[in-house]
């Protein structure tokens, strides 16, 4: 009787444990979330005036820029845009009979 109450109450422990494993492993998910959309939010902010300058040197562009930009990917958009027109110009003034 002994040896199965202490097993009993073992598996208790154990799955009490394991619960409480997961309801903090959900938690720290959450806190994690909250605080990488906190600082992908600061990084726009402090970065959107630079990449403003950045698409109306490079492009001649002041519009190209969205005017609350959210996220990295609506922020970089800019920056893919001159390089994708940088690497069309190369692609355009390389010469193809050079690699023959």
């Amino acid at each position: 009787m002994k040896d199965r109450t202490l097993a009993v109450i073992s598996l208790v422990v154990s799955l009490g444990a394991l619960g409480y494993a997961a309801v903090a492993s959900y938690h720290a998910d959450v806190a994690i979330a909250a605080a990488l959309a906190k600082r992908e939010a600061q990084l726009v902010e402090s970065w959107t005036p630079t990449i403003r300058l950045i698409a109306r040197d490079i492009l001649g562009e002041t519009n190209i820029v969205p005017q609350q930009p959210r996220t990295l990917e609506d922020l970089s958009r800019p920056v893919q845009i001159a390089i994708e027109r940088l690497g069309s110009l190369s692609a355009a003034s390389t010469d193809k009979t050079a690699f023959k």
